[in-house]
């Protein structure tokens, strides 16, 4: 039987995995650090403004400095990516478990 192992990050760290996520292109998603729903208090306003998504993010991909400020909003703050379609998102916690 496999054994998940939690792991996990200091905010420095999580930013240097964030760097090299940045640099292959992808396309981060901040995760709540307690579930697997995005960190809805960190994402941009939604078009209409009566709420936040993480639509914006599949194509203005976060910059090293945005993911500097979901960790100063909160340090144990998760990645997420995108995956090509928003229906497809990939809940994939990168790092911090």
């Amino acid at each position: 039987m496999a054994r998940l192992a939690l792991v996990r990050t200091t905010p420095s760290e999580m930013a240097e995995a964030a760097e090299g996520y940045i640099s292959r292109g992808w396309a981060l998603i901040p995760f709540s650090p307690t579930s697997k729903n995005p960190h809805f208090e960190a994402l941009p306003l939604s078009e209409d403004g009566t709420g936040t998504t993480w639509k914006p993010l599949a194509t203005n991909k976060a910059t090293s400095e945005t993911v500097k400020g979901w960790l100063e909003h909160d340090p144990n703050v998760n990645l997420g990516v995108y995956a090509d379609k928003p229906a497809e998102l990939l809940s994939l916690i990168l790092t911090n478990l």
